[in-house]
């Protein structure tokens, strides 16, 4: 009996899961995503198209200044589909802030679109309801 080991350099899917889950939670939490090796090229975000990483993460900071802290933050990926040399990832999110005498919620639905780019996966877009 043999057991043959598979040669790919594609990120298995729960490395691509993670990935994407940091990268939302920082946009969530108003927090630097430079360190994230998928923010290299331009990209989209929501409305705004070609955004540099300093752009984005300039209006990540402006889009969000107005709300308090975010206390809980639950972020669910229902379905990966590849699109020749991509990936679509959907899901929907949850996050609480918290108040003085209560918590609000928001929910909403969240898309990124990777491609590969030198063997690595690249954000080219990400929509977020609701931001």
């Amino acid at each position: 009996c043999f057991m043959y080991d598979r040669v790919t350099n594609e990120l298995p899917g729960d490395e691509v899961d993670l990935m994407v889950r940091q990268m939302l939670e920082d946009v969530f939490k108003k927090q630097q995503t430079g360190s994230m090796p998928c923010l290299k090229k331009r990209l989209q975000f929501n409305a705004y198209e070609n955004l540099s990483e300093p752009e984005f993460n300039y209006l990540v900071k402006s889009c969000t200044e107005k709300k308090p802290a975010i206390s809980q933050c639950r972020i669910d990926i229902h379905h990966k589909k590849y699109e020749g040399v991509g990936m679509v990832v959907r899901g929907n999110y949850l996050l609480g802030y918290a108040g003085q005498e209560c918590c609000d919620l928001q929910q909403g639905a969240w898309m990124v679109a990777l491609n590969k780019t030198e063997g690595n996966w690249a954000v080219q877009s990400l929509y977020i309801d609701g931001f």
